[in-house]
């Protein structure tokens, strides 16, 4: 499982940097592939705590950082939607 997710997650990466080169619409196409992989990372957390693979330390410890992972990346989608709406 553990194997699974770090693909996941140079998944991830190879996709945001990609995205970092595109524009418009295909950017935003491209931050949804990333989020829904960044879901699919966090099923497996929350399987592999509930099979009991991970301590609750360890989980508590990855679910907050896949949640500002997720953060940014909503945050990234939601600017490029809305980009007359810039952060001050």
């Amino acid at each position: 499982m553990g194997q699974e997710c770090f693909k996941i997650l140079v998944e991830i990466v190879v996709i945001a940097k990609k995205a970092e080169f595109l524009t418009g619409q295909n950017k935003i196409t491209e931050l949804w592939k990333a989020s829904e992989k960044l879901d699919l990372i966090k099923i497996l957390v929350r399987l592999a705590r509930a099979i009991e693979i991970l301590e609750e330390k360890e989980y508590i410890v990855l679910e907050s950082e896949l949640s500002e992972i997720g953060k940014m990346i909503g945050g990234w989608i939601r600017s490029l939607q809305n980009p007359e709406k810039k952060p001050q």
